[in-house]
């Protein structure tokens, strides 16, 4: 196989046919190989190969997901089949054969009309055109990233100074990359601040602790005094 093409229709109802050699090809919304301006196409969204056997798409942890011609969610390489067109939120990707009849464009989600959702259990989107809802893994993302958001900034107030906002920084960052699709760089982010902020509550235990015991002994010390010191009566 010298070359294929890959006919994209955008979500504006655009069709545009990329003839594409053997090689890796990266979808974005704003850059890669291939460019897919549509909102609901993460910033690294999937990955297209062409190879001798065929073309292999691989999802590459996007927010929305990619979707096959049934509506299913593709949890690993997918071999594309000729004329079938994939979905990455609002837009298709199909490998074109000019030789078989011309693909129907998928059906665009709006009233009445849905290729399935993007993952199981998920709701249609409503009339209208609309996203697809989120999967429940990018869900509990957000929520951990704003619930270690919270926890950062009570950390600042609680007198952790500059770790505290650090840490604050980090969790906007993963709630940044959890909105562009970087599941991975949101973990990871998300991972540190939780590390950052135990060791800086732990530092801050530690400090009251030594604060409590010092203090302690000095009551205790003039405590003591003062009752050594009292006039006695006989």
């Amino acid at each position: 196989m010298s070359t294929v093409t890959i006919r994209i229709n955008h979500p504006d109802g655009r069709a545009e046919d990329r003839v594409l050699p053997p090689g890796s090809y990266r979808i974005g919304r704003e850059s890669g190989e291939i460019v897919l301006h549509d909102p609901n196409v993460s910033a690294n969204h999937a990955r297209l190969d062409v190879g001798p056997g065929g073309v292999t798409i691989v999802d590459l942890g996007s927010s929305n997901g990619t979707l096959d011609a049934e509506g299913r969610r593709l949890t690993g390489p997918y071999a594309l089949e000729r004329n079938a067109p994939i979905r990455l939120g609002g837009s298709t990707l199909t490998w074109f054969v000019p030789s078989g009849p011309p693909p129907a464009p998928a059906p665009f989600p709006g009233a009445g009309v849905h290729s399935g959702p993007p993952f199981p259990g998920a709701p249609f989107p409503g009339p209208g055109y609309g996203a697809y809802p989120p999967s429940p893994e990018v869900i509990e993302l957000r929520r951990r990233a704003d619930r270690w958001m919270l926890l950062a900034i009570l950390s600042v107030f609680c007198g952790c100074g500059l770790p505290g906002i650090i840490n604050i920084v980090l969790a906007s960052q993963a709630k940044s990359a959890v909105d562009q699709g970087d599941l991975a760089a949101a973990n990871s982010k998300i991972g540190t601040v939780k590390i950052l902020c135990l060791l800086g509550w732990g530092a801050m235990a530690l400090s009251l602790l030594i604060l409590f015991v010092v203090y302690g002994s000095l009551i205790a010390a003039m405590l003591a005094g003062g009752a050594s010191g009292a006039p006695r009566h006989f």
